[in-house]
């Protein structure tokens, strides 16, 4: 029953004229598209940032099967006969847009999701992390947790091949009332081994000799010096240990990170490795400062042009294999297709508002990922926009599943400001 109740409340949310009109009349001008796979069945979307309540869903189309270049030109066309006619359309990178856009709405400005290409542009940058970890030299071997191993520090120490004057040692060591623990300690063995040659008869009081001097770490062969330029071999296993969990955090926003980050950095790009490290970092900072200044005001387009080409034939980080690959792939045509949003303040940069709703989708997908048939797929899309819709306008709501039998009517506002 219940089952059949919500079948028939979604049968009567569909995305008709009436949504249709709802969205065109409060269209801010910028629409962002983006894609949704779940197996065989691709769900494109798209949605109004700009909308007074935020990320409004304008339409959606449900695609079996790879999506290809016609699906989209259809979704886009039923799009503009609705009344849809954007200024600006923000998409990611994907080569299915490109081609469509120009057709469908040639007057708007195609922009690419600053994001997107932000995220390639790093991880290729951030690729030179594994070359500075390989280049560090390798400090030598610290001892195991037991200690060094009395073989390597008591000349008299039994030999490894030597198996019964160890088994001697271990029994000698236990009649002298040491424990288990600093036994293994003492000699390195594991307490497994021990205990195993332990259960033997220990020797008796008249044979045992002097007890064996206890060693400790401070005893162990001191470590070679490190590589010129390094302190210690504990600040190379430091680095190398920081440099694994920050290492995103060299190419961060410096505004977005905390007093305790930005420290970590400095002492990773102040290091005797960090040259390379300092390339990457000075490099992404200028990325940002092209399409925004340190008070996060977008800059003109002439100025952002001037500082990508800056950025663009940076000679020091061509250096970089990595680097000189993304700098050979900013062409002009690039950069006008990423500038867009600096012409309009009301325009978008990136196509987060339709990666929202991609996640949003996800989410209430999560636990029926395998249940929903395309139609139950479509009645979800057309039940969460139509609520987004009535709580805009909280008197068409529509009061489901509550019987009207015996309740007193209420007065709304207006009633109770009448005249009697």
């Amino acid at each position: 029953m219940i089952r059949d109740w919500c079948r028939t409340f979604a049968a009567g949310q569909t995305l008709g004229d009436d949504y249709t009109a709802w969205i065109v009349q409060s269209f801010s001008g910028v629409l962002c598209f983006d894609e949704v796979y779940q197996g065989d069945l691709a769900l494109l979307l798209a949605v109004d940032p700009g909308a007074p309540d935020g990320d409004r869903l304008v339409g959606y189309e449900l695609v079996q099967g790879s999506v290809q270049q016609s699906a989209v030109e259809g979704f886009l066309e039923r799009l503009r006969d609705a009344g849809i006619a954007p200024a600006e359309v923000v998409t990611d990178g994907s080569a299915l847009y490109p081609e469509v856009v120009a057709r469908v709405w040639p007057q708007a400005a195609h922009q690419l999701c600053l994001f997107h290409e932000t995220r390639r542009l790093l991880r290729a940058a951030m690729a030179i992390t594994p070359e500075v970890r390989a280049a560090l030299p390798t400090p030598p071997r610290r001892p195991n947790r037991a200690g060094a191993l009395l073989r390597r520090v008591d000349p008299q120490a039994p030999s490894p091949d030597d198996r019964d004057a160890r088994i001697a040692l271990v029994r000698r060591l236990r009649a002298e009332g040491a424990g288990v623990r600093e036994i293994t300690r003492r000699t390195g063995h594991s307490r497994n081994t021990i205990r195993a040659w332990l259960r033997g008869t220990v020797l008796p009081t008249e044979e045992r000799t002097a007890p064996l001097e206890t060693t400790s770490r401070r005893h162990t062969a001191p470590e070679p010096p490190p590589p010129a330029g390094w302190a210690s071999w504990d600040q190379v296993r430091c680095f190398r240990q920081r440099l694994k969990s920050h290492r995103w955090s060299v190419v961060a926003r410096l505004q977005h990170l905390s007093e305790a980050d930005r420290a970590v950095v400095t002492e990773l790009l102040e290091s005797p490795a960090g040259a390379p490290l300092r390339i990457v970092h000075r490099w992404a900072q200028d990325w940002y400062a092209i399409w925004h200044d340190d008070a996060g005001r977008r800059r003109s387009v002439p100025e952002a042009r001037e500082r990508f080409v800056r950025w663009r034939e940076d000679a020091e980080a061509g250096t970089l294999a990595g680097l000189r690959q993304v700098q050979r792939r900013m062409t002009d045509e690039r950069f006008a297709s990423l500038s867009h949003f600096l012409r309009d303040p009301r325009w978008e940069a990136t196509s987060n508002g339709a990666e929202r709703a991609d996640r949003s989708f996800r989410h209430r997908q999560g636990a029926h990922f395998n249940l929903r048939s395309t139609v139950a797929i479509g009645a979800l899309m057309d039940v969460v926009a139509n609520e987004r819709r009535h709580a805009r306008s909280p008197a068409a709501e529509l009061a489901v599943g509550r019987s009207r039998r015996g309740r007193r009517h209420e007065p709304t506002e207006e009633e109770l400001a009448a005249p009697a």
